[in-house]
C-alpha cells in the first residue's frame, strides 16, 4: 500500500496560468517571495512551472547567462542514456520527431521552449550566484545575498529549493599527487567538449578516468576523432543493456502506457520494493556482463544486486549498454582497461596507478562525477551561512531503513522550509509535483507535520532472489 498527495481541493492546479505572462522580477535591490529555487536548468524551471500552476510566486536563481546553457555547457555527443518517453517534460512533451535517445541540442532547444511557452524567463534572474544565505527561526524566512550580473542584492522568502542537479553541481576530481609534472591537458567531464578538441591540441591519446555513463561517451568520442583510447576502473560498475531500459517490465513501459500511469507504476512504491521488481528481468538479460569482465572490465554481477538501490546509494555510478560504443570497444580489445586501481599521482606521460605500474597518455579526462558531500556543496551553492544549514539537513543519498530515500523531495528534520528537488529527468518530473504540493501546503499552513520517526537502515536491503 502507498499513500500520495494528488492535490488540494481548496488549491487546485490550474495549468491555464501556466500560459499567462508572468510578472518581471524588476530591478530592485531587496526583493520579496514565496519561493526562491536555486537552479535554472531542467530541474529548477520543471519546479518553477509547477509552482506557476498552483498559484505560487517564485524567483529562480540561475549562474548561467541563458536558459539552456546547462545543457549547451556539456560535451558535443552527450545524449540521454534512457528513452525519451521517460524523459518527458510535464506540460509539454518532446516533439515526436525527437530521437529516442535525446541528444544535447534537443535538450538545450526543449527547455528553452519549456521557458517560452510557460514565460518562465522573467522571474529568473541569469548571471547570478548566492553569496550567503541565512534562516531567521522565528520569523520562519530565508534571507539569501545574491550577485546579480555583479549587482548586490538580496532576497527574502518563505521555502527555498535548490535544484542544482544530481549531486548538486560541483565537479569532483580526487586528489592526485605531483600535478604539476604532467604537461597535457587534464580536464574534468564537465569541461571536456570533444577528441577532435583534444587532437586539435595535439593529443594522439587518452585516459579516461572513470567508468559510468559519461566515461563511455568520452572513450567513445575520443575513439572517433583517432585517439587510443584507455580506461581506468575503480570499483566494479553497474552494466544496463539498453535493451532492459527499453523492455515493457523495465523503463520501457513509458513507451506503452501514458506517462502518469507509468509514473505511477515506477514511483509509487518504496525503494526497497520497486528495486526488486526490474531487477529479475534486468538479471536474465545483461548478456554483456561476462564478455566485459573476460575483457578486463570488472561488471557488477546484475542477479545478485539491487539495480535502485545501487543508483541510490551512489547517485548514479553506472552504464548503460547502447549495444555498439564504448562498452563494444572495450569488448574488442580497441580500449584498453585497468580496472581494481586508482590514479596516485601524475607522471611527465601519464599516471601512476596504486598497484605501483604506469599508464602512458598524453591526454586525461576525469569522468569523476560531481561532488555528494552535502556540507562542501552546500557552501558552493548557497555561499556563506550554508555550513549551519548543512549541519541541521538530514543525510541525503542511501536508503533509509523503511526502503525510502534519505534526503531529497522531503521536508528536513532539522529546519523548516526547506528541499532539494535532484536526480534524473523523470524524476524531475514526478517529483517536482511531490516537492510543488509541499512547498504550497506549507505557504497555505494546512501541510501536516512531517513525520520524523524513521528507523535507520540496519541491513543491506533489496538485492532480488533468483
Amino acid at each position: 500500500m502507498a499513500t500520495l498527495l494528488i492535490a488540494f481541493d481548496d488549491f487546485p492546479e490550474d495549468v491555464r496560468v501556466l500560459k499567462e505572462p508572468s510578472s518581471a522580477i524588476g530591478p530592485n535591490t531587496v526583493l520579496s517571495t514565496d519561493v526562491v529555487i536555486v537552479g535554472g536548468g531542467n530541474a529548477g524551471l520543471i519546479q518553477a512551472a509547477r509552482l506557476k500552476a498552483l498559484n505560487v510566486d517564485f524567483v529562480v536563481i540561475e549562474k548561467n547567462p541563458q536558459t539552456g546553457d546547462n545543457w549547451a555547457k556539456r560535451y558535443d555527443c552527450m545524449r540521454f542514456h534512457i528513452g525519451k518517453n521517460y524523459c518527458q517534460m510535464p506540460y509539454l512533451p518532446y516533439p515526436e520527431e525527437a530521437e529516442y535517445e535525446l541528444p544535447r541540442d534537443e535538450l538545450q532547444r526543449h527547455i528553452q521552449r519549456f521557458a517560452r511557452e510557460f514565460d518562465l524567463g522573467p522571474r529568473v534572474l541569469n548571471s547570478s550566484t548566492v553569496k550567503a544565505t541565512s534562516f531567521d527561526e522565528k520569523a520562519q524566512t530565508w534571507k539569501l545575498n545574491l550577485i546579480v550580473e555583479g549587482v548586490e542584492k538580496s532576497i527574502t522568502c518563505r521555502a527555498l529549493i535548490i535544484a542544482t542537479g544530481s549531486g548538486f553541481s560541483t565537479p569532483y576530481i580526487p586528489d592526485v599527487a605531483d600535478r604539476g609534472a604532467f604537461k597535457g591537458p587534464s580536464l574534468h567531464s564537465s569541461s571536456f567538449r570533444s577528441g577532435k578538441e583534444l587532437v586539435r591540441h595535439g593529443a594522439k591519446s587518452v585516459i579516461v578516468i572513470g567508468s559510468a555513463n559519461s566515461a563511455f561517451d568520452v572513450l567513445e568520442d575520443c575513439h572517433n576523432a583517432g585517439l587510443t583510447v584507455q580506461m581506468i576502473q575503480r570499483s566494479p560498475t553497474y552494466v544496463i543493456p539498453m535493451r532492459y531500459y527499453a523492455h515493457p517490465q523495465g523503463l520501457g513501459i513509458f513507451d506503452v502506457v501514458s506517462t502518469e500511469v507509468a509514473d505511477a507504476m515506477i514511483n509509487m512504491g518504496p525503494v526497497a520494493i520497486v528495486g526488486q521488481l526490474p531487477g529479475l528481468v534486468h538479471a536474465a538479460m545483461a548478456a554483456e556482463e561476462p564478455k566485459l569482465n573476460d575483457a578486463g572490465f570488472r561488471a557488477v554481477d546484475s542477479k545478485k544486486e539491487d539495480l535502485i538501490d545501487h543508483l541510490h546509494s551512489r547517485a548514479g555510478g553506472f552504464v548503460v549498454d547502447m549495444g555498439t560504443g564504448g562498452v563494444d570497444l572495450i569488448v574488442r580489445g580497441t580500449a584498453k582497461v585497468r580496472s581494481g586501481v586508482t590514479p596516485v599521482s601524475y607522471t611527465s606521460t601519464g599516471l601512476r596507478l596504486s598497484d605501483g605500474t604506469l599508464m602512458e597518455g598524453d591526454s586525461l579526462v576525469w569522468c569523476t562525477g560531481f561532488e555528494t558531500d552535502t556540507r562542501k556543496e552546500l557552501v558552493a551553492v548557497l555561499g556563506e551561512g550554508a555550513d549551519v544549514v548543512a549541519s541541521k539537513m538530514d543525510a541525503m543519498l542511501g536508503v533509509d531503513g523503511e526502503g525510502e530515500l534519505r534526503g531529497l523531495w522531503k521536508r528536513h528534520g532539522g529546519v523548516d522550509g526547506l528541499w532539494v528537488l535532484s536526480g534524473g529527468a523523470g524524476q524531475h518530473r514526478w517529483y517536482s509535483n511531490v516537492v510543488g504540493l509541499q512547498v504550497k501546503g506549507w505557504l497555505e499552513g494546512i501541510l501536516p507535520d512531517a513525520y520524523r520517526n524513521t528507523f535507520e537502515r540496519s541491513h543491506q536491503a533489496n538485492k532480488p532472489s533468483m
